[in-house]
């Protein structure tokens, strides 16, 4: 009878640890509010660190969420372009600025779409 009491609690304590963690996770997207992805062309090719183009573009236009540089599938050099996740509150500042600056370059900021299946 013990036995079984004693598994019974390891397994209640187990799901509540996952509970706790969702609840934690859910909080955290709710905090973070909407974001938007958008497009950013004409990256220099000296770029390849997307926490270094994070953190630049931050601390010069405003919040950047996670950054993504796209690169070549078997030289893996970077191409001159990537994407930034936003929030929504702060895309405004990067649409709207008419010239955002990076290494020498004027970037292109736009909206980025999903990309369709191809037939």
């Amino acid at each position: 009878m013990t036995e079984k009491l004693f598994e019974f609690l390891v397994y209640l304590s187990i799901i509540q640890g996952l509970t706790i963690i969702v609840l934690i996770f859910i909080l955290r997207r709710k905090k973070m509010g909407p974001t938007l992805d958008l497009y950013v062309g004409n990256l220099p090719y000296s770029v390849k660190d997307e926490q270094e183009l994070k953190r630049d573009l931050s601390n010069d236009v405003g919040q950047v969420n996670k950054a993504v540089i796209v690169r070549g599938r078997k030289s893996d050099r970077p191409h001159c372009y990537g994407f930034i996740t936003v929030p929504e509150r702060e895309a405004c500042k990067f649409l709207d600025s008419p010239e955002v600056m990076y290494k020498g370059r004027k970037l292109r900021i736009r909206h980025a779409f999903n990309k369709q299946k191809r037939r």
